[in-house]
């Protein structure tokens, strides 16, 4: 049986809960498995990952305001590098949504990895369908490039909606149905899931689905 090279992680840190409850569940969903892992965190609009994170990961993260800190990356075991955040849009009902990406080496290839959250229902399907376009010129591009990709996303509509307009995969949870993992068809997926460590001790209000990363093609 092939051995994962990575396990990829969604997790919704739901900003109302408090730092000391992230932090629980953010260490949790690091130490589930002893090979590498990465999360694309949305939700962090209210805490420093670099705080919550622990000795032997990373946590990527702008920091200046609460609307840039909303999404970030973390990683442990792996190499990252060229982190960066750009703007998926602005609405009246919420605060800007910035999108973070990196690049993560995985399986000796450098894959981009992007965590998003786009805006909810309130916002209107037009402002939710820019932050998806701003999403999916990157996907394109890196399509282009011949570069993998990966997107954690809480993305306020059907996941697998979203995956097949980024022309991706979708892996999520049959309850929740809007936040989840969507991968390139050159990531190779293993096992699948869905983490209910976060809520089922009231640390946040979104499952963390997972999956298992055997190789890149």
């Amino acid at each position: 049986m092939t051995e994962p090279q990575a396990r990829v992680y969604s997790p919704n840190l739901a900003f109302t809960t408090g730092w000391f409850k992230d932090r629980k569940h953010v260490r949790h969903l690091l130490a589930t498995v002893d090979y590498p892992v990465v999360l694309g965190v949305q939700e962090a609009k209210n805490v420093w990952l670099a705080r919550l994170v622990g000795a032997g990961a990373r946590a990527m993260q702008r920091t200046s305001t609460p609307a840039v800190r909303g999404s970030g990356i973390i990683v442990r075991g792996l190499r990252a590098r060229n982190f960066r955040i750009f703007l998926g849009g602005r609405s009246a009902a919420t605060l800007p949504r910035w999108i973070a990406r990196c690049a993560v080496e995985i399986d000796g290839q450098w894959v981009r990895v992007f965590s998003a959250h786009p805006p909810p229902k309130r916002a209107g399907k037009a402002a939710q369908d820019r932050h998806l376009a701003q999403l999916k010129k990157r996907t394109d591009r890196a399509e282009r490039r011949g570069k993998a990709w990966i997107v954690c996303i809480d993305a306020n509509r059907n996941l697998h909606e979203v995956a097949r307009h980024l022309g991706g995969r979708g892996y999520g949870d049959d309850r929740d149905r809007i936040v989840g993992v969507i991968v390139s068809h050159r990531i190779v997926v293993g096992a699948h899931g869905v983490d209910r460590y976060g809520i089922k001790n009231g640390l946040t209000d979104h499952p963390a689905p997972w999956i298992d990363i055997l190789g890149i093609r």
